[in-house]
């Protein structure tokens, strides 16, 4: 993966994790799954012990 990929993702996982330091919310449900998926980086790596949620809300076919 090149940097600028790399540092975007980054920016994006910092942006996430300076809003639940600001909110301080008891719990974050997602509807997009990459942003869930920074999340349990950000989890991961023991930077937020927030409990998070994944609400599926495209429950449609996609083929044709």
């Amino acid at each position: 993966m090149s940097s600028f990929p790399k540092k975007f993702k980054r920016f994006g996982m910092v942006k996430l994790l300076m809003l639940i330091h600001e909110l301080e919310p008891s719990v974050v449900v997602f509807t997009f799954l990459h942003t869930a998926g920074a999340l349990s980086i950000l989890k991961s790596d023991k930077l937020t012990k927030v409990p998070a949620f994944t609400v599926s809300t495209d429950h449609t076919d996609h083929t044709g």
